[in-house]
């Protein structure tokens, strides 16, 4: 028996498909989807099973040396999307099924030492009879490198790569009575023995772990003499979850109940439809959601739920474990190694029905996956930026295709994409124009930032603002206020000579936090402890510019000095519980104003939310990205719609220094159709997506002149390729240096391809092995329809 093997090695260049032979005593074990290890040159490596084949055209195969996992792990389908996944993304088989798998089912590669044939030393076969880590050798026998090296050459050791796996199950100890023992069993004098008895004739199972210590000493005592049976039992370990009790719709809107009954249809009669459900905040998308998994349940069917964020996750979770109860798993980053293998596991025994995740729960080991839901869907966490660099709508799509099921997408400010794709027939758009509750959508208020300055308020917060704020404090009401940008400062720089402090492994400006003491860079994490000077002119004026969320807060607190307030980034989310902690302190009034970065913008239902206070609303126009606008939009509707969810109304200042900016002025009405208009002119104009699709080449180097050079050969070959196959309508732009120049000391270029011929493209990329033809020090990146151009 013959197995194609898709080996999972560093040398990228070698991209394809291995045969080995399978062993007689693996042949009832092997299977496509296992995991195996087998011979690669002189080393052992991973491997995933593509097929089962009876010949092989190739001579002189190898043996496949070990099978890793007591089951496959992949399935049919999921092998399926792995190949399609490969080719798509231009990557390797193995990268695709490395990022199916939790990490902690991912291995260790750990190197250990066996015997050669040439080893006649009786006490080093003996202790080699178990292979051994090169440390134990050299403590047991007192062996230097150079011996170690020397018997390798001559076949005494033999130095091979052993796997292990990151975590592992977990298990307890189960106490039971053994069948049919009595009381007369037990010595009279042996109390313990007998209280221990008593505990176990009246409860099914005792665990070992909990007892007191008089009474571990009793049960080891009656397991001994068989009285008792102590076994090992696994347990799931579960992540922890925020405990409110969601407000219920008693009875859908007749908006929603037109959109679930039209999702509903397609799930029952199986079709393998894609629905775009446009809904403003608080439409009531969730309760949706719900229904439909309901629906898809009754069908016997798997669903997955995807958010875009690891912090939105346990709210999500909340709100379907508050009505499934405990056919509910949860699957992102943020859990702990055992806690991700247990869930996983849950979902590959069918012991739930639903899974809640971010991006990579898309990859859920289900079954029968019969609806995929992907809230928020506009958002940019939903690409995977390292390698395999998916995108997890086409995942989902793909998914769906292989398995026959329903795709709905939801979002209050849907991207541009998605609303075109719906114009085209390729989604169906299904609407929620109204708030499931009588509440109007909250007033947006445009502040203009420089006027303010103008008339002498050179505060943080406009006069509107400040006005608004103090009512709502007034009134016992809660607060919350956005800045996209955490720290104390953006800036630090000498009032004298202008010398600014920057990165010396990436060229940008540092980010001062705790109040200034130091500086810090968000790329490579470079700290510098607070300047008294500056290194160039020897000044001590320095000032601190720009404003984060940690100088905000501090201003805040200045201003409303009785107020508590919490602050939601990533600088104070540091632990996997902090998010619940703090939206729970919140949800209890613990906290009268929230500030926080993008996290606080979606997800967030606090019905004593009456002031919402958008400080730079225009701090992201100035990214030099096509999306730029589109993003703004989003961000400021997503933020305003958190005012006014109960029954008090709201209201949303939006501080800004660019109010005629048309992303300002379409999201300050809520009118996301004419900034769509707007905006698909625009890039009809320019000829980007949707009008056109983009791989990205990022070209990357630790020499400067050397970058270029690679990036010039880069766009050269393109245009080669291109002139040979006679690709038509596609341009290629480039090279220029990347928006973010240097970072880790890595200089960056990045060439762009347009297109629309992906088809053809993809094909002769992957022909060509295009990511690999480059000389070693040289990496390029390939992005298959990015996010973003910077």
């Amino acid at each position: 028996m013959i197995a194609e093997v898709a080996v999972d090695c560093p040398m990228k260049k070698l991209n394809k498909v291995f045969h080995y032979l399978i062993p007689p005593h693996l042949k009832q074990f092997i299977s496509p989807g296992s995991r195996v290890i087998v011979p690669f040159g002189r080393q052992r490596v991973l491997g995933y099973v593509l097929d089962i084949k009876e010949h092989s055209d190739i001579t002189q195969l190898k043996y496949i040396h070990d099978i890793l996992d007591g089951q496959p792990l992949l399935d049919e389908n999921m092998i399926k999307l792995g190949k399609w996944m490969a080719h798509r993304y231009i990557t390797s088989l193995a990268c695709c099924f490395n990022a199916m798998l939790p990490s902690a089912l991912k291995t260790n590669a750990v190197e250990k030492y066996t015997v050669g044939d040439n080893c006649y030393d009786e006490k080093l076969k003996t202790f080699l009879s178990t292979p051994k880590a090169l440390g134990e050798l050299i403590k047991a026998f007192g062996l230097s490198s150079q011996d170690i090296s020397l018997y390798i050459k001559r076949g005494v050791l033999v130095k091979q790569k052993h796997y292990e796996h990151k975590s592992s199950q977990k298990y307890i100890d189960i106490l039971q009575l053994t069948k049919g023992v009595t009381k007369e069993d037990i010595s009279k004098r042996a109390y313990r023995q007998h209280q221990l008895f008593e505990v176990l004739k009246n409860q099914k199972e005792v665990v070992f772990q909990k007892l007191p210590v008089e009474l571990k000493r009793a049960a080891n005592s009656l397991v001994e003499k068989g009285v008792v049976l102590k076994k090992q039992k696994q347990v799931f370990r579960e992540p922890n979850n925020i405990n409110i009790q969601e407000k219920c719709v008693i009875s859908l809107t007749s908006y929603q109940k037109q959109v679930f009954e039209t999702v509903s249809e397609s799930l029952s009669n199986l079709k393998r439809d894609s629905f775009l459900l446009w809904g403003v905040t608080g439409s009531g998308k969730t309760e949706i959601y719900l229904r439909l998994a309901e629906k898809a349940i009754s069908q016997n069917n798997d669903v997955i739920v995807l958010v875009p964020e690891i912090a939105l996750t346990p709210l999500m979770v909340n709100r379907f474990k508050n009505k499934f109860n405990d056919n509910v798993a949860v699957l992102h980053s943020g859990l702990s190694q055992g806690e991700k293998l247990d869930q996983w596991q849950k979902i590959k025994e069918g012991k739930v029905k639903i899974v809640v995740g971010a991006r990579s729960a898309v990859f859920a080991p289900f079954k029968n996956v019969g609806l995929i839901i992907i809230d928020e869907e506009h958002e940019n966490t939903y690409k995977q930026e390292e390698n395999p660099k998916y995108h997890t709508i086409e995942i989902a799509q793909k998914r769906l295709e292989l398995s026959q099921g329903v795709l709905l997408l939801g979002s209050a400010t849907p991207s541009i994409e998605s609303l075109y794709r719906t114009e085209h027939g390729e989604y169906k758009l299904l609407n929620l124009p109204k708030r499931a509750t009588a509440n109007e959508m909250p007033l947006i208020d445009v502040v203009d930032m420089k006027s303010e300055l103008e008339n002498g308020n050179r505060s943080i917060f406009s006069k509107k603002l400040f006005k608004s704020i103090k009512k709502s404090l007034d009134n016992n009401e809660q607060v919350v206020l956005f800045l996209n940008r955490r720290g104390f400062s953006t800036t630090t720089l000498c009032r004298k000579c202008g010398f600014t402090f920057k990165c010396p492994s990436c060229d940008l400006t540092l980010t001062s936090h705790d109040n200034g003491n130091f500086l810090i860079c968000h790329y490579c994490h470079y700290q510098l402890s607070k300047p008294n000077s500056c290194p160039s002119c020897k000044s001590i004026h320095l000032s601190f510019n720009g404003i984060g969320t940690e100088k905000l807060q501090k201003e805040v607190q200045k201003v409303f000095p009785k107020s508590k307030i919490l602050r939601m980034d990533v600088d104070t989310m540091s632990s996997k519980d902090s998010y619940n902690k703090v939206y729970q302190q919140f949800a209890d009034k613990q906290g009268d104003i929230l500030i926080g970065t993008q996290m606080i913008a979606k997800g967030f239902d606090f019905p004593d939310v009456t002031t919402v206070g958008i400080i730079i609303a225009d701090m992201g126009l100035n990214i030099p990205d096509f999306r730029s606008a589109e993003k703004t939009f989003q961000l400021v509707t997503q933020v305003a719609g958190r005012a006014g969810r109960g029954d008090k109304a709201g209201v949303v200042i939006l501080q800004t220094y660019s109010p005629e900016h048309y992303s300002i002025e379409h999201s300050s009405k809520y009118q996301y159709k004419q900034f769509y208009l707007k905006e698909i002119k625009i890039r009809e104009a320019l000829n980007y997506p949707p009008f056109v699709k983009i791989i990205k080449f990022d070209i990357v180097a630790n020499q400067e002149e050397r970058v270029k050079k690679e990036a010039i050969e880069v766009a050269e070959m393109l245009k080669e390729l291109q002139k040979k196959h006679q690709i038509q309508k596609s341009e290629i732009l480039g090279p220029v240096m990347s928006a973010r120049y240097k970072l880790r000391n890595n200089y960056r270029w990045q060439v762009m391809l347009k297109t629309n011929n992906m088809k053809q493209w993809l094909d002769i990329l992957n022909k060509y092995n295009f990511p690999h033809k480059f000389s070693k020090g040289i990496r390029v990146s390939i992005d298959v329809e990015p996010t973003t151009t910077t």
